[in-house]
């Protein structure tokens, strides 16, 4: 898929990510990450083992992030490691890997989380988040050129997943689960033209900013299977009386 190949811009590898942070200063709390390794039409060609990382932040985590994720203050001082240790751990289970990466998160949270960890703990490697920053994309907005819900709005993950009628697995709000989903979902679309193929047709027909006539046209196109200059011409002249 030319499309795909274009957005990965020649990497031989992707790490899907996903982190939690704090619900007020969105500072890490945990980090979930799965490197896959690439074919030559940007396919998953294999999986590597997951990482997995709490990280002890300098705020509170909040109750709304606790109800979500699970992870409490007292977690984050007991099993948590500092930011510094983790953006170390994150190199060097990339290895010499991190520079033939490209780094896929799902919406684009995950790097200003990175930034705003690091404003608090500036000890941490600055060359390696810009690289994550400089070779990044955000899975969300990719998708969103061809899919989105009826009225216009972006996919969460676990909807998306269900347009290629996959299900969530695991306890969303867990960066491992989420990344392995996110992984799972930029697989299904790279494996399933037809579908992404039909849902782009219905996104585009039920497009607002089309001129009426054309999205009339869309339409019957959509349940007739067929229109043709003519149709047009009338659409077009009907609009106009």
């Amino acid at each position: 898929m030319k499309v795909l190949r274009k957005a990965l811009r020649g990497f031989r590898y992707a790490l899907f990510i996903d982190l939690e942070a704090t619900q007020r200063e969105a500072e890490l709390i945990e980090l979930g990450a799965v490197l896959a390794k690439l074919d030559d039409e940007g396919r998953i060609a294999h999986v590597y083992e997951g990482l997995r990382t709490y990280v002890k932040a300098s705020h509170a985590v909040g109750p709304i992030v606790r109800r979500l994720t699970g992870i409490s203050d007292f977690d984050l001082a007991k099993k948590g490691i500092t930011f510094e240790e983790a953006i170390e751990e994150l190199k060097h289970y990339l290895g010499k890997k991190a520079s033939e990466c490209i780094y896929i998160s799902y919406g684009s949270n995950d790097i200003r989380i990175l930034e705003q960890s690091y404003s608090f703990h500036q000890e941490a490697d600055i060359h390696f988040i810009r690289l994550i920053k400089k070779n990044y994309l955000d899975f969300l907005t990719f998708l969103g050129r061809f899919l989105h819900d009826e009225h216009g709005n972006p996919y969460s993950l676990s909807n998306a997943l269900k347009v290629f009628g996959l299900d969530f697995n695991g306890q969303k709000h867990d960066a491992l689960y989420d990344a392995k989903a996110l992984l799972e979902l930029y697989d299904a679309f790279a494996h399933n033209p037809p579908i992404l193929l039909e849902e782009y047709r219905k996104n585009i027909a039920r497009g607002t900013k089309l001129p009426e006539p054309i999205r009339r046209l869309l339409d019957r196109l959509m349940k007739e299977g067929h229109v043709d200059l003519t149709d047009f011409d009338e659409t077009v002249k009907e609009a106009l009386e």
